[in-house]
């Protein structure tokens, strides 16, 4: 068959509704009301070395005919900057992309979306289809492989190709079908590709794959297997396990496609992504992976004048996954990456201790926050750190990424659980709520408790009756919970009757009630408890001390007990395990 070439390098942006079958990825652009006219903005961060004029020449469409209009709508929407030539890294500004008719009437307050699918750098080829066929039958055919050897993903981006294919079984002959090639993270990774043999970034014996300029009569799979080193291959599972995690740090992996950099009077020069990986940091950093192919000098300086700075990590051929991968995260974190890490207290008095395999901080400038990364690599599903304690630690600005070896199909986003508010118990200032507060911790804790029973017992010689509050414990104990009723030989005289006896003085608050109460129980109990965060060997499990009383009891579920709100998620991240959570709440 006749398949001509093609490099798709741009996004498509356009106001229709995304394809049923084809809902990612996408992105979110702003609708601006400007005049009589919508825009479609982009919201942008400023990186360290951006300058104004060359993200508006880089992103927007508008400068291309009319420039002062686009100033004046980049000035409009970005009343914050007070003097253009001044911007600085971590603000935030609003990139105007596209002009389009207006719909509805203006409304200056309200703040309008839209979705559009984003189409990535994608290698394809055009085809015909003929009489007889079938989508299978040409997409194996084309690579050279069996159905089940094809992953999920190339019929992902099949799919999002070919959009005005309603149903992938109906096709009809002579209907035209975008057919991408297998990516460098499919099966068989694909070796360089050149367009012209003067210009080919990578010095090499043969030419395996071509060039993109003209036509190709072989199959492309069949090429596709020719010229891979085995440090590639092991590329490919590493980054197969890298790339659902390197969002969570500010990065994107480029690894197909073909990346552009223009020599003034000379051919472009031409990177292609398949065979050197690039890893886009927001804070415009780029890290190439070079397997052993070598980038050519000339090519090399080209390219560094466009991306500053640049880093080239040699990956040996040797090299196991883990080891490529500590490449990368040295490289990220400017080889300031260690094992543990222990951080100041929070507000509410949790404290947190990272342990993993790398763990970094980073600032999107010196006077901003720090932001902390924890990736750990785990054997199984079942080692991941709690979802919920995940989204706590998120919200403190602590990233943490469990990394699953490639093939497990694991390294997918975890859905977070629902959160589990904490049980309130009021806690009212004055010996007037003791016998309340004693009766409410009780039974939440799931003992029975009774307020105001009869009680008769022998005292110098003489029966005594009077009513008391009577705890129920274990083991068919009862406990006499006295708030200043008895005195001296009294006591003595009840616990001689068979019965124990717990006395609350006036005055007491609820921390010293808490401790006698659990005393008289006999349960045990932890006070400002460190729990780990995942079932897996402690040195690369996160802990957390949480200030309040872990009670645990075999016959009763586990109860924490805290004098400070407790964050829903640690709510959750400790209802996981099985505790449940009382918040003790004092009030005047």
């Amino acid at each position: 068959m006749h398949l001509t070439k093609v490099v798709l390098i741009a996004i498509a942006l356009t106001l229709s509704a995304l394809p049923v079958w084809a809902s990612r990825p996408y992105k979110v652009y702003t609708i601006k009301r400007y005049g009589s006219t919508d825009i479609v903005c982009e919201p942008y961060r400023v990186h360290r070395g951006d300058h104004i004029w060359e993200i508006l020449r880089r992103k927007g469409a508008i400068a291309e005919s009319n420039f002062p209009k686009f100033v004046s709508i980049l000035k409009r929407f970005n009343s914050h900057i007070k003097d253009v030539n001044k911007i600085y890294p971590g603000q935030r500004i609003l990139i105007p992309l596209k002009q389009i008719t207006a719909k509805g009437k203006a409304d200056s307050n309200r703040r309008r979306y839209v979705t559009v699918p984003i189409i990535p750098d994608v290698l394809y080829s055009n085809y015909k289809v003929h009489r007889g066929d079938c989508l299978s039958k040409i997409v194996t055919r084309h690579l050279g492989l069996s159905i089940n050897q094809i992953p999920e993903e190339y019929f992902q981006t099949l799919r999002r190709l070919n959009p005005h294919i309603k149903n992938v079984n109906r096709i009809y002959p002579g209907q035209n079908i975008r057919i991408p090639e297998l990516a460098s993270q499919g099966l068989f990774p694909r070796g360089p590709l050149s367009i012209d043999p003067s210009e080919n970034l990578v010095s090499r014996k043969s030419k395996a794959d071509g060039d993109f300029g003209g036509t190709q009569t072989a199959s492309a799979g069949s090429a596709a297997r020719k010229g891979i080193l085995p440090s590639e291959q092991r590329l490919s599972g590493a980054l197969g396990m890298l790339s659902g995690s390197l969002a969570k740090f500010g990065a994107r992996l480029l690894d197909s496609g073909i990346c552009y950099f223009p020599v003034e009077q000379k051919q472009d020069i031409k990177l292609d992504l398949a065979a050197f990986p690039v890893i886009e940091l927001d804070d415009g950093r780029h890290l190439i992976l070079d397997t052993g192919r070598h980038l050519k000098q000339g090519a090399e300086k080209v390219i560094r004048s466009f991306w500053k700075p640049l880093s080239i990590i040699q990956i040996d051929p040797k090299d196991s996954a883990r080891t490529m991968l500590g490449k990368i995260f040295d490289a990220i974190s400017g080889n300031k990456a260690r094992h543990v890490l222990k951080l100041p207290a929070f507000d509410d008095g949790v404290q947190v201790t990272l342990r993993g395999d790398w763990i970094f901080e980073q600032k999107d400038c010196p006077d901003c926050p720090a932001r902390y990364y924890c990736i750990t690599l785990i054997d199984n599903p079942s080692d991941r750190t709690s979802p919920m304690l995940q989204a706590y630690l998120a919200e403190k600005n602590i990233i943490v990424s469990d990394i699953l070896p490639a093939g497990t199909g694991g390294n997918k986003r975890v859905n977070m659980q629902k959160t589990a508010p904490a049980e309130s118990l009021l806690w009212k200032a004055g010996v007037s709520d003791q016998e309340g507060f004693v009766s409410r911790l009780v039974q939440a804790m799931g003992y029975p408790y009774d307020r105001h029973v009869p009680l008769s017992f022998q005292y110098a010689g003489f029966e005594v009756r009077t009513m008391t509050n009577l705890l129920h414990a274990d083991n068919g104990v009862n406990v006499v919970v006295d708030f200043g009723n008895f005195y001296g030989e009294a006591k003595s005289a009840i616990e001689a009757s068979g019965l124990k006896l717990v006395s609350i003085r006036p005055g007491e608050g609820s921390l010293a009630i808490v401790h006698k109460i659990l005393n008289i129980l006999g349960v045990s109990f932890n006070e400002n408890p460190t729990l780990f965060a995942a079932n897996r060997h402690v040195a690369k499990s996160i802990s957390v001390t949480i200030k309040g009383f872990l009670v645990s009891d075999p016959d009763r579920a586990s109860i924490f007990l805290s004098w400070m709100p407790v964050d829903p998620r640690l709510c959750g991240f400790l209802s996981e395990r099985g505790v449940k959570v009382l918040e003790i709440q004092e009030a005047s």
